[in-house]
């Protein structure tokens, strides 16, 4: 994985645990767009923060699986 500085932040894991709630809420990924709004964030700070991609970044560090 490609994270800066080589260690998850606490945005970082901020995200991670977002996306695990609502995949066990709604057993669904929310949208890139979704993910930014709920957790006030812009697409730019997030690419940031994950430079492999929402999918192969965040969505996969955080143990879910596209479909």
């Amino acid at each position: 994985m490609k994270i800066p500085g080589g260690k998850l932040s606490e945005r970082h894991w901020q995200i991670i645990h977002y996306l695990r709630d609502r995949f066990a809420k709604k057993n669904e990924i929310p949208t890139v767009y979704e993910t930014c709004e709920d957790n006030k964030i812009d697409l730019d700070d997030l690419e940031r923060l994950f430079p492999d991609g929402y999918h192969r970044g965040a969505v996969k560090i955080s143990g879910l699986r596209i479909i």
